[in-house]
């Protein structure tokens, strides 16, 4: 991985980190599937949840990881925007 990659991976890092401060782990790859054809791989650990997940693949390293961060994006503000069920204890009369 180049040093300018990298760079773009720790920011993406940073600020998943900052938009989602409850996140337990984020996990970021970048690899060359084929020839001239780069996958990124971001993974968002939430506690108490489903690790968000999302693979896209581009051109170069740089599509690609702007591709995947704006997916997991968009997953994260899907569950902030979903209104939270509380359970009600059940009360025997």
């Amino acid at each position: 991985m180049t040093d300018e990659v990298f760079e773009e991976v720790q920011k993406i890092k940073e600020h998943l980190k900052e938009l989602a401060p409850e996140a337990t782990d984020v996990d970021i790859k970048v690899g060359e599937k084929r020839p001239g054809v780069y996958e990124s791989k971001i993974r968002v650990n939430l506690p108490r949840k489903k690790s968000l997940l999302a693979f896209k693949r581009g051109l170069d390293p740089f599509s690609s990881l702007l591709k995947g961060h704006q997916a997991i994006l968009k997953q994260l503000f899907k569950r902030k925007a979903k209104p939270r069920r509380y359970k009600v204890p059940m009360v025997a009369a």
